[in-house]
């Protein structure tokens, strides 16, 4: 069986909003399609020619739950990952230390980041992170709103959209 890892969405109408405690695990099986777009109420506008018309608006959001900070929305750590369709927004943090990874909406990383090592002595040759060891590729982040609630009542101007 050659199928593609798919998450689809049907929650409540009313419900639609994900709102996070803490961090997700992070996306680490290849070719997994996160697709905001199969839940109920989401239609895309036809492509209008003459003026530029606004992006459809997701129906799916993930947020961090109020009062909890959660620096990343979605992390993507293995190859040929699709994210389509949905809201990301809200994932930040008060710096209070220096970050060794930053907040993101959708973070993509190697699998293993490197340990934060300012408190040890510089690693030797069995260090976890290799030249081997790259970033994912064949990512597709697409019609989703970075940064941006759906609440929002968004009018692009001069070619900006959410991507």
């Amino acid at each position: 069986n050659n199928q593609q890892p798919t998450i689809t969405f049907n929650l409540p109408p009313q419900e639609t909003t994900i709102k996070l405690l803490s961090y997700l695990p992070a996306i680490a099986s290849p070719g997994v399609l996160i697709d905001g777009t199969t839940q109920p109420g989401y239609e895309p506008l036809p492509v209008q020619s003459s003026e530029m018309a606004a992006p459809t608006k997701p129906v799916v959001a993930i947020t961090p739950a109020e009062g909890h900070e959660v620096w990343r929305g979605l992390t993507i750590t293995a190859d040929g990952v699709t994210i389509r369709g949905l809201s990301l927004y809200g994932f930040t943090t008060s710096h209070t230390q220096t970050a060794q990874t930053p907040p993101a909406d959708i973070f993509i990383s190697h699998p293993l980041p490197p340990p934060d090592i300012t408190n040890q002595k510089v690693p030797n040759s069995n260090h976890s992170f290799y030249e081997t060891d790259i970033p994912p590729k064949d990512i597709l982040i697409e019609n989703n709103w970075l940064g941006i609630s759906p609440e929002m009542n968004y009018q692009p101007t001069n070619n900006q959209q959410p991507t």
